[in-house]
């Protein structure tokens, strides 16, 4: 199972609210939504959050046990 908490961790150390990704940088509320429920997102989201936010796809997704 694909975890994004790692996105929400460095969009709070980033000071970047959900409100200000789609306000400011045009990620769509339904995107938001699936990341914050592990839902499939396209490799072209994760691209612009990693320059958004800085860092690398591994800071921001884990691969992870159903069980987590």
């Amino acid at each position: 199972m694909i975890n994004y908490r790692g996105v929400f961790e460095h969009m709070s150390r980033k000071g970047i609210s959900q409100y200000k990704l789609f306000k400011e940088f045009g990620v769509s509320k339904s995107r938001i939504y699936y990341m914050k429920h592990n839902k499939y997102v396209n490799t072209d989201l994760i691209d612009r959050l990693c320059s958004i936010l800085d860092c690398r796809v591994e800071d921001i997704i884990m691969i992870c046990d159903d069980e987590e």
